[in-house]
């Protein structure tokens, strides 16, 4: 009984460390708990909104694709200036618009192009009128599918814009040094530079995808029209050749006594340098070469003179 009054004293005191162990514990796990749950409750919505960014960004290119549509045609028409203004008129009962326009004249044909916005809904009925203006040499569609690069760059868009909008809004807040402003002004430059060129390229992305570019070439061979189809057309057509056959022959034999012209000034340095080993060659080397002949010529003599005394003797 004794030992059993000695045990109860250190039992309590085990039961009142343990007490004050629990009690430190359930006032310390609240204070950590809250730091947690906001990080995995912030993880998981980060998490979520990327997923839901996916799904919409993948929902949106299956139901709103973005094509890009051009056309090229090449017509051959017996009027010019009635084929084009035709041509310009369609495009008008289209909401089209004329974007460019050139025309070359010369005495034979007529040669220009014209470059049309027409909506792309209507591509293939504009097409298909503007073909009976004139006479089709040849006619091409094209499509291109640019639906990832156009919500990429959406997606990049937006993200940069809300960095506009952090920057911005820690730009007006008191307190900021001198120092810390102007950083803050490089980086708000920086990312306003981006966001213009983001918004510049899908401005014009969404003006291709709205409205398809035509590019039509017209042709017309005056001359042909001009000239009745008989049997004088060649000789006509020989004679109209005549001048610039003649004028091409005179070029030719131009540049040919141009090109001998040329060679002989080329040469002329050559021929200076000629004269001069020439006259080097004559004061050096001509009297002995003159004495040397000289003795020579005698030496044949006395031998002829020898042969014809040894004749005469016999």
């Amino acid at each position: 009984m004794k030992k059993i009054y000695y045990l109860l004293p250190i039992i309590i005191v085990i039961f009142l460390f343990t007490s004050c162990d629990r009690r430190m514990e359930s006032k310390s796990a609240p204070q950590s708990l809250p730091g947690s749950l906001k990080k995995a409750s912030t993880g998981a919505q980060y998490d979520k909104s990327m997923v839901a960014d996916e799904s919409a960004k993948k929902t949106d290119i299956r139901q709103n694709r973005k094509i890009v549509r051009t056309a090229s045609v090449s017509l051959y028409l017996e009027n010019f200036d009635k084929g084009s203004k035709e041509i310009e008129s369609i495009t008008r009962q289209y909401s089209g618009v004329v974007a460019n326009k050139s025309v070359q004249r010369s005495t034979y044909s007529v040669y220009g192009t014209m470059t049309l916005w027409v909506p792309a809904e209507k591509l293939k009925e504009f097409i298909e009128k503007i073909e009976k203006v004139g006479k089709v040499r040849s006619s091409q569609m094209t499509a291109e599918d640019i639906s990832d690069q156009y919500y990429d760059l959406e997606a990049r868009l937006r993200s940069k814009t809300k960095q506009e909008e952090r920057l911005l809004s820690m730009l007006d807040k008191e307190g900021n040094s001198l120092d810390h402003l102007l950083k803050l002004e490089q980086e708000l430059a920086r990312v306003r530079g981006e966001v213009e060129t983001m918004e510049g390229r899908k401005r014009r992305w969404d003006q291709q995808v709205t409205y398809s570019t035509v590019t039509v070439t017209l042709t017309q061979d005056i001359q042909a029209a001009r000239e009745p189809d008989d049997i004088w057309k060649p000789f006509r057509r020989a004679i109209r050749d005549i001048k610039p056959t003649f004028i091409s022959s005179v070029g030719v034999f131009i540049k040919f006594i141009g090109g001998i012209v040329l060679l002989a000034v080329a040469l002329i340095p050559w021929a200076i340098a000629l004269f001069i080993l020439i006259l080097i060659w004559k004061l050096l080397f001509a009297k002995r070469w003159s004495a040397y002949r000289e003795r020579k010529r005698k030496e044949k003599e006395q031998r002829k003179n020898r042969s014809e005394v040894n004749v005469e003797k016999k």
